[in-house]
């Protein structure tokens, strides 16, 4: 016969252990979902210097445009007799130009970016050899003014046209990486989510059936037990 004290142990043994290796099921099962939850960060990480590069593209063309048009102005201000102040800005903006351009070529993400910025390498080696002509006050102005428009300008709007086609590029990757980086993420976050409230639902679940599976054949047992120690054989 068992006697009391082994009654109790054995009721209190047992139900710790169930609990202990459901509890652990749930913990296992929330421990998965947040180093899932951390993935997901880390991928929304990637994803962001991934824009980072296309938003310093997007700064360095709006920089280059802004130099080759300053370049421009001083250009026409040659023309306009101003050539002190013509040639400054050209000296001023030319080596700003180069540094923007360098930033672009550090940061190709894109197909087609490279052979744009290859171009627009191009057309600014040209555009600096014909600012002379035009910057130059010995040479007649009637000549200057047909060098400007034939050559110079066409440059000058070729730049342009070429560093804003690698900022759409770049606007583009950005707005379309942007929606599904926020389409991927709100999705995996609503299945982890519901995967969790499930799972412990499920532990919780399990544990409560697993005490009356487990634990009513426990009691009656017991009760059997102490029903014969009591004598009642039946």
């Amino acid at each position: 016969m068992l006697s009391k004290s082994v009654e109790a142990r054995l009721m209190v043994g047992i139900r710790p252990k169930l609990m202990l290796g459901f509890g652990g099921l749930l913990v296992v099962v929330v421990v998965i979902g947040g180093m899932t939850m951390a993935q997901i960060h880390d991928l929304g990480q990637a994803i962001d210097l991934i824009l980072k590069e296309n938003y310093c593209s997007v700064l360095a063309c709006l920089d280059m445009k802004e130099s080759v048009e300053r370049m421009d102005s001083g250009t026409l201000l040659t023309l306009a007799g101003k050539e002190a102040e013509g040639n400054r800005l050209i000296e001023e903006f030319s080596p700003k130009f180069r540094a923007a351009l360098e930033v672009e070529k550090n940061t190709i993400t894109l197909v087609g970016e490279r052979e744009k910025v290859e171009r627009i390498i191009d057309l600014f080696a040209e555009y600096t050899r014909a600012i002379p002509l035009v910057a130059q006050g010995a040479r007649p102005l009637a000549a200057r003014r047909d060098d400007y428009f034939a050559r110079l300008f066409p440059l000058f709007q070729g730049l342009k046209e070429v560093a804003q086609e690698i900022l759409l590029m770049n606007q583009e990757n950005m707005n379309r990486a942007n929606e599904n980086a926020k389409g991927l993420a709100d999705a995996a976050y609503r299945r982890m989510r519901l995967a969790i409230v499930v799972s412990a639902f499920l532990a919780l679940l399990f544990s409560y059936l697993a005490q009356r599976w487990i634990l009513r054949p426990i009691n009656r047992l017991i009760e059997s037990t102490s029903e014969i120690r009591c004598g009642n054989l039946d």
